[in-house]
């Protein structure tokens, strides 16, 4: 009985220790669900559409220096959202950070689908020559459509994000 009861014991102990070192700090809390949106800082915007219209530079296989297509840029935009999301979903629900962690999720979840639709077919008119005019056609229906909401997701999520960094010491330029 004593052996069992002491097994018992050591269990606990070692799943309450494991368990203390899968804390998340306040600083990796805030980065994960603040600091990270700057991912997608730029969408439904300036930032974005600038993108599609110069895209980045990529090293080919045979070592040359080549662009990448906008499906490209757009693909791997969803990919890091969809990351983000997981990393997101996987913080603890604590008290102070249970708001932020909402905040989050409600503006990747809210961009994403836009993304995977609308960003796709945008990257699809510019990877084959489509016109100027359409192009523009739907730079403007995407800003005109999700722009809004978008910012308002934004900048709930940045002030709750500065009320946790004040909280909790987190020093942040906020670029003001």
């Amino acid at each position: 009985m004593k052996k069992r009861t002491l097994s018992t014991f050591l269990s606990i102990a070692l799943l309450s220790l494991l368990a203390g070192c899968n804390t998340t700090t306040p600083e990796q809390y805030f980065d994960i669900t603040v600091l990270n949106s700057n991912l997608v800082v730029g969408f439904a915007n300036d930032g974005d559409f600038r993108e599609f219209e110069q895209p980045s530079a990529i090293l080919k296989a045979d070592n040359t220096i080549g662009t990448s297509t906008r499906a490209q840029v757009v693909e791997t935009k969803i990919q890091v959202i969809e990351g983000s999301i997981e990393k997101i979903k996987g913080l603890p629900d604590d008290h102070d950070g249970k708001p932020m962690k909402d905040a989050a999720l409600a503006l990747y979840e809210y961009v994403l689908p836009i993304y995977k639709n609308e960003y796709t077919e945008l990257a699809r008119q510019y990877d084959t020559n489509a016109t100027r005019t359409d192009i523009e056609a739907s730079i403007t229906a995407i800003h005109d459509k999700y722009y809004k909401k978008y910012d308002d997701l934004y900048q709930a999520l940045t002030d709750l994000g500065k009320t946790y960094a004040t909280k909790h010491n987190i020093t942040v330029n906020w670029g003001n």
